[in-house]
């Protein structure tokens, strides 16, 4: 497979010169610089000297309904050309576009949970406010209780409120924590000894069950290595929780809204009924929406104690609508589950191709992973090496864990796609080889 030629291309340098020079230090690590005047489409997007890739991140998630979506750009655009308002603060008045968004966000978590009760939402600007929301909602309805029940490898935002919640010590040192939490084991499905771990943590808390608050959680840990949480031990969470009144916050922002074929994560666990649900990524197609989804017996009980200027604003409302309609139209939860099925074995193959090197396919839909390894031990290098070479070939990776590729495609990727997308993976892994074999 032809290789891109002078990658990075000079237009893209400049760009990331400029960057290194003027933008905040954060988590860059890649040299793809998108196009800014070539259109992408579907699952394919351009970097800025022309080149076409075909994008198994999307965003971490964000582009579900793909690039150039008309459908969408069309509800943007009408929503401006009839109203000219962008935002009218929503939290101080009742919006149309997020009243609707609203309705339509709750009664869909209710019917994808088959739940008895009734949901509220509130709207923010991204995933870790919606977290953040939720612990806000937690702690006021039960203020006497200061500790929440966090896992390790968690991925939960970066904001200071946030970050106690998050399981690699790396993003928390030097800040102040806001709050106690205690760090369980993550009970990753398949894995023994993560699941005892865990039981006998959670059995030592039970003296102290009264004393939290909330237990939090991505019950598909993302960034932590796309694994999902044993069902059992989800039981014996949920347990816990209803015996100890303790909330249980379902983090869903990089695994929901139809990434698994399940509109939720929760969806998994047919016995759960999450009492908060946070979302945000994929649900106005890059627009910037955060959702913190509750039981309505929840509710803040007084005014004021929780608003945001931009969260909810009558833009991301209308993309949010669009996307949400879009997702029934199409179908994309069953569209994600049908190519599940078929990415899976592809992995598998990979692992039979190339013995030692390649190990653990996990996931399920378009969120699926596998590792890179050397002599059964993680090998970054690899990694790092596959998902260069992958750029060079126009294909867009992203790491997950200790030495992990995802794969996380728009959900509006065609089958013939999504398997060419896995050759140029194969051909990643080859050449990753090669170059270090020398």
């Amino acid at each position: 497979m032809k290789k891109i030629s002078n990658w990075p291309g000079p237009k893209a340098k400049a760009v990331i010169d400029k960057g290194r020079k003027f933008c905040a230090t954060s988590t860059v690590e890649s040299d793809f610089v998108p196009s800014p005047d070539k259109r992408a489409k579907g699952a394919y997007i351009y970097d800025a000297d022309g080149n076409r890739f075909l994008d198994f991140c999307s965003g971490v998630g964000v582009a579900n309904c793909g690039y150039g979506n008309k459908e969408i750009e069309k509800a943007i655009s009408d929503h401006l050309k009839k109203t000219g308002r962008i935002q009218y603060i929503h939290h101080d008045f009742y919006n149309p576009e997020s009243v609707e968004f609203c309705e339509l966000l709750a009664e869909e978590v209710k019917k994808s949970l088959n739940a008895g009760c009734r949901y509220k939402v509130f709207l923010s600007n991204s995933g870790t406010e919606a977290n953040e929301a939720g612990l806000k909602l937690a702690f006021a309805l039960r203020p006497e209780r200061r500790k929440i029940i966090v896992f390790q490898g968690a991925f939960h935002g970066r904001t200071l409120g946030s970050l106690p919640l998050m399981g690699n010590p790396n993003y928390r040192k030097d800040f102040p924590m806001a709050y106690e939490v205690t760090r369980l084991t993550f009970p990753k499905t398949g894995c023994i000894k993560s699941i005892d771990s865990f039981k006998n943590e959670l059995f030592n808390l039970e003296l102290y069950g009264d004393e939290y608050n909330s237990l939090v959680i991505e019950l598909l840990q993302g960034q932590g290595g796309i694994y999902f949480a044993d069902a059992e031990a989800v039981a014996l969470m949920d347990d816990f929780c209803f015996r100890h009144q303790v909330i249980f916050h379902s983090d869903d922002i990089q695994a929901g809204y139809g990434r698994t074929g399940r509109f939720l994560v929760s969806e998994h666990y047919p016995f759960l009924k999450p009492d908060i649900i946070a979302l945000a990524k994929g649900i106005a197609n890059g627009v910037p929406v955060g959702a913190t989804v509750f039981k309505a017996e929840l509710d803040w009980q007084e005014t004021g104690r929780h608003a945001s200027t931009y969260g909810g604003n009558a833009l991301g409302s209308a993309a949010a609508i669009a996307t949400l309609k879009y997702f029934k139209k199409y179908r994309l939860v069953e569209q994600a589950e049908m190519l599940g099925k078929i990415l899976r074995p592809q992995l598998e193959s990979l692992t039979k191709k190339y013995p030692g090197v390649v190990a653990n396919p996990r996931g399920q839909g378009l969120m699926q992973a596998v590792d890179f390894i050397k002599e059964g031990r993680p090998d970054k290098e690899l990694c790092r090496r596959v998902m260069e070479e992958a750029y060079r070939l126009g294909l867009i990776l992203l790491n997950a864990g200790e030495s992990g590729i995802r794969i996380m495609p728009p959900l509006v990727i065609r089958e013939k796609e999504l398997k060419q997308g896995l050759k140029l993976f194969d051909q990643a892994i080859f050449e990753a080889l090669k170059s270090i074999a020398g």
